[in-house]
């Protein structure tokens, strides 16, 4: 059904873990991911949140609270955004008590805000083993580029696996969003959709997956970024977590517009871009 991994931490041996970023990797069945990998805010920038949100509160009263503009967050705040597709086999790998079989996956890179526009995001695609860790946590080892020295080196990621969940029946019958009212569907299990864009023309490349209750998009025409997360929760419905860059990203449309989206090959389109269903469960 695909997965939703939530990293924990960030290694470079020998200095101690560390979790700078909320990231987040949706996987679809077919093995097509969007990987974001947001930096926390600031203390600066966590307090004017804060101030706004009790700004909009106060403004609320004791009407229906409205839903939440979208935050554009500045694109300081983007550590690595993904997208691409990912496969795995088993290994045999030396350790000190000897050698033991891991899973190596390898994610192949078909954008990446770190690769120029213009160049094979190909080329940054990674490797590493997985260890399971008991429960539902890996850690994963490998070696890339740590991007605050420019050199290549030992890594550890720590990742936690969360279920696609869907969204319940008993939810409303329709989804509030910042930019209106759209069509919930009532799901029977969580679903999942990929929309995929490319336009070689305009030098544009997109993936949204859709899982459960996660959306995450990633985009790149030309030199331009933009990365949307979101999120569904019972106490709100889908609210984004997360916007980044000014070149749209339909995840909106994904949710709002579910029932029209069940069908490899169907079209939605957004403004200039024709994304395309490549995917569905």
């Amino acid at each position: 059904m695909g997965s939703i991994s939530i990293r924990r931490y960030i290694r470079w041996p020998p200095a101690m873990p560390q979790e700078p970023t909320s990231t987040i990797v949706l996987t679809s069945p077919a093995r097509r991911f969007v990987d974001l990998r947001i930096l926390d805010p600031t203390p600066a920038e966590a307090a004017a949140a804060a101030a706004a949100a009790e700004q909009q509160q106060q403004k609320d009263g004791s009407t229906p609270p409205s839903p939440p503009a979208v935050v554009v967050l500045p694109a300081s705040r983007l550590d690595w955004a993904i997208a691409g597709t990912s496969e795995s086999w088993k290994r045999t790998t030396t350790t000190p008590d000897g050698s033991e079989a891991v899973t190596r996956s390898r994610w192949t890179h078909w954008i990446d805000s770190r690769v120029p526009a213009g160049a094979d995001p190909a080329a940054a695609t990674d490797e590493g083993d997985m260890f399971p860790q008991g429960g539902d946590e890996t850690l994963e080892k490998g070696r890339m580029v740590n991007p605050a020295t420019g050199v290549e080196a030992d890594y550890e990621e720590l990742w936690a696996d969360e279920a696609p969940a869907a969204i319940p029946a008993a939810a409303a019958a329709v989804v509030a969003t910042p930019s209106g009212v759209g069509e919930a569907v009532v799901e029977d299990g969580p679903r999942c959709v990929v929309l995929r864009l490319e336009d070689v023309d305009r030098g544009a490349r997109g993936v949204v997956v859709l899982l459960g209750r996660h959306c995450q998009g990633l985009i790149r025409v030309g030199e331009e970024l933009g990365a949307e997360r979101w999120q569904w929760r019972e106490d709100e419905g889908w609210r984004a977590a997360a916007r980044i860059g000014t070149v749209p990203v339909p995840c909106e449309q994904a949710f709002t517009r579910l029932s029209e989206l069940l069908e490899v090959g169907k079209e939605l389109r957004d403004g200039d871009n024709v994304w395309e269903v490549v995917e569905h469960a």
